[in-house]
Parts: structure tokens; sequence; C-alpha cells
């Protein structure tokens, strides 16, 4: 008696609950770290909000091909090594190629400057969280449009927001 969006909503929650529930365990544990300084109550909460859409996103992507094809040792080793190969190479773009920088984000000096695909990568994402590198204020953005300088000024927060309507799309 199930309708299909109830059948898929029920198996993406089955597929994060493990997850979920490990993040919220770990949450005190992080909190106590905050006692020893040099992490913030925010960063921590980024951290896990960057953590949960990532995991949701990536059960979405997992229940959409289960539905697509039938599930074969293959297909789940592809799906796992295309999740590898998207994380190493936009990590590598992110850091190491200066095309992909901002001009208006000063370049830190161990990281170099934020780049545009921390919009779209959970571990460039968290460095601009962390403060790992320096991201531009919507100030200094004023050529970019509205949308652009609202991205580009709080990537995180970007991040989460695509991360979040690409999973229920």
């Amino acid at each position: 008696p199930l309708s299909n969006v109830q059948i898929v909503f029920g198996s993406l929650l089955s597929r994060l609950f493990f997850v979920i529930v490990l993040l919220l365990a770990g949450l005190p544990i992080f909190c106590v770290t905050m006692l020893y300084g040099g992490v913030t109550s925010r960063e921590i909460f980024l951290s896990f909000g960057i953590a949960a859409c990532t995991a949701m996103l990536t059960g979405s992507l997992a229940i959409l091909i289960a539905m697509s094809r039938i599930s074969t040792q293959r297909t789940i080793f592809s799906f796992y090594m295309a999740i590898a190969f998207y994380l190493l190479t936009v990590l590598a773009m992110g850091l190491f190629w200066k095309g992909t920088w901002l001009p208006e984000a000063p370049a830190t000096s161990t990281m170099g400057a934020m780049s545009w695909l921390t919009l779209f990568h959970p571990f460039l994402s968290q460095m601009a969280a962390m403060g790992k590198v320096n991201v531009p204020s919507a100030a200094n953005l004023g050529a970019y449009n509205a949308f652009s300088r609202w991205a580009l000024s709080q990537p995180y927060a970007a991040y989460m927001t695509g991360t979040f309507v690409a999973s229920l799309l």
C-alpha cells in the first residue's frame, strides 16, 4: 500500500540512518574539543552540516542508480570509483590549478586562494568553513550578481544548499 515516493524516501532514510546517528553521537565529543580551544561551535556545526548534506546527496545518487539499473557488483564498484574520482580530481583542481582561484579571495601562505570549485566539493567547502582558505567578503565581489556574491562569500552554505536541492531532485 506504499506509494513510489514513500518507498524512495524510506530507502533513503534507511541508508542515511547510520550516518546521521554517527554524526549525532559524535557531536558531544566534538563539542568537548571547544574546551581545549582552536575550534568554535560554528565550525563544528558547519562541518556536521556539510557531512550530512554530502551523505544525503550520496544516498540519493545511490538510490537513483539502484532504480535505473540492476544492482550488480560492477555497478556498485563503478559508483564508488566515480565518487572517488570526482572527490580527488576536483580537490586537486581546486587546490593546485590557479585558473580556478578567485582573484577577489586573498591567497594564504599554505593553501593558496579559494577556488570557485569550493561550491561543489565537500572538502573544499570544509576548508572554507574552517578558515583554511580565505573567503572573499560580499563587498569585494561587487562585479558579480547577488546570487554569486552570496554563494562565493559563503561557499559552505552554498554547498549545503546545492547538495540539498540536488538530493531533492
